[in-house]
């Protein structure tokens, strides 16, 4: 009868073990993680050049507001939010 437990007992920390083996190999070799991205500093540059910039380096883009600006030339960026040198995934926006 001890055995049997034994034998069931070593069984189930068995097939513990090889289940959190593979989650672990899965999550990290498996299901890669990709480098972020440093966003560039794009504040007083043209809107359609940022625009592509942006999408080149994989990350969605999104004109918030147009505001005047008696620093800051017509269709260029005033502000950015994430801020530049802030990291980020790839597809955010």
């Amino acid at each position: 009868m001890i055995t049997r437990v034994v034998k069931i007992s070593v069984l189930v920390i068995a097939f513990f073990a090889v289940f959190g083996l593979s989650a672990f190999l899965t999550l990290t070799y498996i299901i890669k993680r990709e480098d972020p991205i440093v966003v560039p500093d794009l504040v007083g540059k043209d809107v359609v050049y940022t625009l592509k910039i942006l999408t080149d380096i994989g990350l969605n883009t999104k004109v918030k507001r147009s505001e005047y600006s008696s620093d800051v030339p017509e269709d260029h960026v005033i502000f950015q939010d994430p801020k530049a040198g802030a990291e980020i995934r790839r597809g955010r926006d």
